[in-house]
């Protein structure tokens, strides 16, 4: 089962193993917060350390990860890689810049007709960004999710239950059956998954917008550690990932309660398997 959700993209991507020669400009097929896969002309083996550099996103992206897996394929292999740990963040704004450039994509070819590479549309898009602090101001996207949160207020003695709606490394958006004023600090805190630990981050109230009989509230974290943030981005991607493959396997929807409800008890299955 897959861990994180997977963005698909065709970046270039370079790859340096121990024992190969460097595999330049060659398309990645997509990637998550804990690695990549891309196609290559030579084979790699797994357990092999090597270095992912990919040069079309600003900062430029350099991280050593381990061969997973090498399938063969047309004209070469495709190949699974995990990003050590420590990298949180940076791979964070890196899979942040290559969501964008695949929506460029997509503007591109609606609103002028164009049909761009990902290569063309990572080297379009940060020229067109290039003036904006190293591409970091609101340089985030918004990750759509379905995860049920807690929220609590100042002037409220019990957290709220809602759902999360996005999600990104500087801000969120959630469900609200009443309207929030701006500048209020609330608290989000996301279900404890698996054994990692319930996390709760305090924000800023930037806009509350009326849908329906309810409200949409957007939120901008107060502290900046975006190593904090890139952990409870990996642990979103963890359920959203795992409500991907449910669906891809299996077409059962799972959204909220129930989402983190089948991940729980998938995960107790599969260290019971592995104790075995």
């Amino acid at each position: 089962m897959r861990e994180f959700r997977r963005h698909s993209t065709d970046i270039p991507v370079n790859i340096l193993g121990k024992d190969v020669a460097l595999e330049s400009d060659r398309p990645l097929y997509n990637v998550s917060y804990g690695g990549l896969a891309c196609y290559s002309g030579v084979l790699f083996q797994p357990g092999e350390l090597v270095s992912v550099h990919i040069s079309h996103v600003d900062p430029p992206f350099e991280a050593n990860g381990i061969v997973v897996w090498c399938d063969p394929v047309e004209n070469g292999y495709e190949v699974g890689i995990q990003f050590n740990e420590g990298r949180e963040a940076f791979a964070a704004r890196m899979v942040a810049q290559v969501c964008q450039i695949e929506q460029y994509k997509i503007d591109v070819l609606e609103k002028e007709g164009r049909e761009l590479s990902g290569d063309e549309a990572a080297l379009e898009w940060v020229e067109k960004n290039a003036h904006r602090q190293a591409v970091h101001e609101r340089s985030y996207i918004r990750h759509p999710v379905d995860v049920p949160i807690e929220i609590s207020r100042a002037k409220q003695t019990e957290p709220t239950t809602t759902k999360l709606r996005n999600y990104s490394l500087e801000g969120a958006c959630f469900e609200s059956a009443s309207e929030i004023k701006l500048g209020e600090y609330v608290q989000i805190q996301l279900p404890q998954i698996d054994d990692q630990p319930a996390r709760e981050v305090e924000g800023v109230v930037m806009w509350c917008c009326r849908k329906n009989d309810k409200y949409d509230v957007g939120v901008k974290f107060k502290d900046d550690d975006e190593v904090f943030y890139a952990e409870m981005l990996k642990q979103i991607s963890r359920l959203e990932g795992f409500r991907d493959e449910m669906k891809r396997r299996y077409g059962r929807e799972l959204a909220g309660e129930e989402l983190v409800m089948e991940f729980a008890a998938y995960m107790a299955k599969t260290k019971l398997q592995d104790a075995g």
